[in-house]
């Protein structure tokens, strides 16, 4: 049984995705390529999917911002592939979308459904 993929602005979805790197993150170092081959699992693909290229450029692209932000850094090279880890601030980050996430969308759900 298809999945339907989920209409959500491009906004949301970059949050969404941010959050999934930084808990993937949360469990090790990890390479790039290797998270967008996860992004691709059926479980995540309804929340981030596009076609193939643009999640290999949106991924790239939110791990260029994860850095920048300070959220995530370069934990090493092994060949070609860069490894990247959480910084104190990107777990600081975590705990908290962690602690806040739920109570957030039920509100918002009782909101909507005013």
């Amino acid at each position: 049984m298809a999945c339907k993929q989920m209409h959500m602005s491009k906004d949301f979805k970059h949050i969404i995705m941010k959050l999934i790197i930084l808990k993937k993150l949360a469990k090790g170092k990890e390479y790039s390529y290797k998270i967008i081959k996860d992004m691709q699992d059926i479980a995540m693909s309804r929340f981030v999917t596009k076609g193939e290229g643009e999640i290999k450029n949106d991924v790239y692209n939110t791990i260029s911002s994860l850095e920048k932000d300070g959220l995530i850094k370069a934990a090493g090279h092994g060949g070609r592939r860069r490894y990247y880890s959480l910084t104190r601030n990107g777990r600081g980050a975590l705990q908290e979308a962690d602690r806040l996430m739920v109570p957030i969308f039920k509100e918002l759900k009782g909101i909507l459904e005013r």
